[in-house]
């Protein structure tokens, strides 16, 4: 059986029935390798757009905000404010009240500001949502200065890191997700090849499930891309996935009908559960 290469697969993913068979008879180890692969690719313009909106932000929008900070010094757990308190960080544009900073016991709690942050004496609050708000004691800090110029100078840095780290985040989240879909989909193979004989292996299933769910991440890649959606988008991908399963089952069994039917042709069945292929 031709060989087709790993970068293939998104393409052949699409309509090719000896393709789930080849994947069926040789794929192991490579599909959870292919399935990163995948996901690392689709998730790199979203991961571009989201370090190109923040590198935006900090030159352009920051600077409004850095420039209403004080300097402030936190000594053994003692908030110390060289400004007129309460001090408020307002967005210029809006005037909604951001952060406060009071170590004076003058400021109510936030629930009564709509601040999103206050620094107190010896703590952080803040409001996380509408019904959640965090307290975070500030006790075990022996030593801190942070400042406008201080602030410039994360705000630079993050430029470069904000990016890369968010992309790390959303491919490790999407590959936990899709490994539990594929294995998913693996399992309900099982109960749907139980007439196939040879009975494909559960290896054999995983690269059929990997396929199948390859459509759906391409298009909802696509979609993300051009600002548009489906309802129930979750649902019908999930259909997808599920019809591309029983496509890739059909293949097998197709195959495996044609070498019943065909016992002079030399050689012994496939043995789907056997590691064969790359990684096996």
């Amino acid at each position: 059986m031709r060989r087709h290469s790993i970068l293939q697969a998104p393409a052949l993913a699409f309509y090719s029935w000896d393709f789930y068979r080849e994947v069926a008879e040789t794929w192991r180890g490579t599909s959870f390798a292919y399935l990163l692969l995948l996901l690392a690719v689709c998730w790199l313009p979203t991961g571009c757009q989201v370090q190109n909106g923040w590198a935006k932000m900090v030159d352009e929008q920051s600077p409004r905000f850095v420039e209403q900070i004080p300097p402030i010094v936190i000594k053994d757990g003692i908030v110390s404010v060289d400004a007129k308190q309460p001090c408020y960080i307002t967005d210029p544009d809006t005037k909604k009240v951001l952060a406060i900073i009071d170590t004076t016991g003058q400021v109510a709690p936030l629930d009564r500001t709509g601040a999103l942050v206050f620094i107190g004496k010896d703590q952080v609050v803040v409001k996380k949502g509408a019904n959640e708000t965090r307290v975070y004691s500030l006790s075990g800090i022996e030593e801190l200065h942070f400042d406008r110029d201080i602030a410039r100078l994360w705000l630079g840095r993050s430029k470069y890191v904000a990016g890369p780290f968010v992309y790390l985040m959303m491919l490790a989240g999407s590959y936990l997700f899709r490994v539990v879909e594929v294995l998913g989909l693996a399992c309900l193979g099982m109960v749907f090849s139980r007439d196939v004989t040879p009975r494909p292996g559960f290896g054999a299933l995983l690269g059929i499930s990997v396929l199948a769910v390859t459509p759906s991440i391409i298009v909802g890649t696509v979609l993300d891309l051009a600002k548009a959606s489906l309802p129930k988008s979750w649902l019908v991908f999930l259909a997808i996935s599920i019809g591309y399963l029983l496509y890739g089952l059909a293949a097998i069994r197709a195959q495996s009908d044609h070498q019943k039917g065909a016992p002079g042709q030399g050689g012994s069945p496939p043995q789907w559960s056997g590691p064969t292929g790359p990684g096996g």
